[in-house]
């Protein structure tokens, strides 16, 4: 593998656990997108769209979409918040408390599927390699536009 295969080769690894994971939570009727609003709504004792978008790394329309459609669907619920009525917190609801051994399987079930193969020290790397990956993209992420554009094809500057 050259190093051009890896963004590619990440890429497809994505898109296969977005979809292992989709399989996995199909049974509950909602998507791995509002599985992961959801779970961190239980993990919350206080949060609102905002906090979540934060969170997330989300922007507030997709939030905003999936918590509606978790409203509508009875498992989670809004309360005005009593010190700023501009926002609510999200509460879930008993509804949907059941799902959690439910994720809890799901995200079992796809680390299980990710390395089924791996001995203890090749997690261990793996692990290790993804973090220093993420830390990378991280850097370029934030850093200056054109820093960026001119860095990756050496053009002059602009």
């Amino acid at each position: 593998m050259t190093p051009t295969d890896l963004p590619r080769n990440l890429a497809r690894l994505a898109r296969q656990m977005q979809t292992l994971n989709a399989q996995y939570l199909n049974h509950l009727g909602i998507g791995t997108g509002q599985a992961l609003i959801l779970s961190k709504i239980f993990s919350s004792i206080e949060i609102n769209q905002t906090h979540l978008c934060g969170m997330l790394g989300l922007d507030k329309s997709t939030v905003t979409q999936a918590v509606n459609r978790l409203v509508e669907a009875g498992y989670v619920e809004k309360r005005r918040n009593p010190a700023d009525r501009r926002c609510h917190r999200l509460m879930s609801t008993n509804m949907a408390r059941v799902f959690g051994p439910q994720f809890e399987l799901a995200d079992k079930s796809l680390m299980n599927a990710l390395i089924i193969d791996f001995n203890e020290e090749e997690i261990e790397q793996f692990g290790i390699f993804l973090r220093r990956a993420s830390a990378n993209v991280h850097i370029v992420l934030h850093s200056p536009p054109v820093n960026r554009f001119r860095r990756f094809n050496n053009n002059p500057n602009i």
